[in-house]
């Protein structure tokens, strides 16, 4: 695919790229490529009722073109399973994949199979927009509906009830001072993160 959104490396030397068609690997000189066919992305039925009329609400945001029919592989505009919009190998060496309305995807980098997580499984969203893990090894997931975060077992959302801003997460970065920077639409977040129990401490 032309279209590379997202790249992770492996301390092996293995080359993960998120592209508009999936996710491809790249190591000692093979390619082998992953779609939704292979697992990648929640099924339709599964996130069709969570995700009607959601692009009416990227209007003016960041990421609205990207329903254009010129876009490939575009299924319907609001499920594009193999449309990677961000990924992150965590410590563990798993691969989070964050999907276009296929909600959240983990890769086991070893066998090659995939776990799917949604809004039923406790997402705020099925846009994953960013990931990015803490310090205390929590993953942080951006989202079309707020911010996320998982401890390998449930899902913490917050939203503007707890005090967030914008309702798109488009970015986040993690720093050695406990703190979690958090790009949104026309804002710009900082949030600061109990070291002992990895809870942000300014957000309620």
């Amino acid at each position: 695919d032309n279209w590379i959104y997202a790249i992770e490396i492996e301390k092996s030397g293995r080359v993960w790229f998120g592209t508009e068609s999936g996710i491809s690997t790249y190591h000692k000189g093979k390619w082998k490529s992953f779609n939704h066919k292979k697992g990648l992305g929640a099924s339709y039925e599964k996130v069709k009722q969570d995700n009607k009329a959601i692009m009416s609400m990227f209007q003016g945001q960041h990421h609205a073109t990207q329903a254009s029919p010129a876009i490939p592989n575009i299924q319907t505009a609001d499920y594009k399973p193999n449309y990677i919009v961000s990924m992150h190998l965590d410590k563990k060496n798993r691969l989070w994949i964050g999907t276009w309305g296929g909600g959240l995807s983990l890769l086991d980098t070893k066998n090659f199979t995939f776990r799917n997580f949604t809004t039923q499984e406790g997402l705020p969203g099925n846009f994953i927009l960013a990931l990015e893990e803490g310090l205390a090894g929590k993953l942080w997931i951006g989202t079309n509906n707020g911010l996320s975060k998982f401890d390998g077992k449930t899902f913490q959302n917050f939203s503007h009830i707890n005090g967030l801003e914008s309702q798109f997460i488009f970015s986040l970065e993690s720093t050695k001072d406990h703190s979690l920077w958090i790009g949104g639409h026309k804002t710009l977040t900082r949030i600061i993160i109990d070291p002992e129990t990895g809870n942000p401490l300014n957000l309620q």
